[in-house]
């Protein structure tokens, strides 16, 4: 039971990286999403 829990924390460890990773390629678009949803916003006001 130790053992498998130990694992699991290494190996979302090791995960993280990639999360980041992620994290840097999806905000440029999460950004570019909510400024053209703002745009829209105003523009239907």
């Amino acid at each position: 039971m130790k053992e498998a829990g130990f694992s699991e924390n290494s190996r979302s460890r090791e995960g993280q990286p990639k999360l980041a990773k992620d994290a840097a390629i999806a905000k440029p678009y999460l950004v570019a999403m909510t400024a053209e949803l703002q745009i829209m916003a105003t523009e239907t006001l």
